[in-house]
């Protein structure tokens, strides 16, 4: 196998990577090994699960994921924010919506196919 040098690992939308038996973690799991540096990025890393979170902690920094723990994570919010500063960055939306553009609502319009039609039809009579 040829040996491959990665100097910078960076995955959007890592939380498609927190099922570790999936073949799409496995191959970015690996790649993370053998980079210089690695950095996920997710929208919702805690939102979802603390172990789904830990997970993607675990690939990145293991030392840091093994102190996770609910009991942390519910009862002491501010030493379990200190415990993942080291690997997670979290931006407020107050932050995010100064770099947006301004929205820009494009209207476009469809026809109902002919089985969409006839559903339409029935449901509204």
């Amino acid at each position: 196998m040829k040996s491959i040098t990665i100097n910078a690992l960076i995955v959007d939308e890592a939380h498609y990577i927190k099922n570790p038996e999936a073949k799409r973690s496995k191959s970015v799991y690996q790649l993370a090994s053998i980079a210089d540096y690695a950095l996920f990025m997710s929208g919702t890393p805690l939102e979802n699960r603390l172990e789904e979170m830990k997970q993607l902690i675990a690939v990145l920094q293991p030392n840091i994921a093994e102190m996770l723990s609910n009991e942390l994570h519910l009862l002491h919010p501010n030493e379990f924010k200190k415990t993942i500063a080291p690997v997670y960055l979290r931006r407020n939306r107050k932050e995010v919506l100064k770099e947006l553009p301004e929205l820009e609502i494009i209207p476009q319009w469809m026809d109902f196919g002919e089985n969409e039609q006839e559903r339409y039809e029935r449901a509204v009579s």
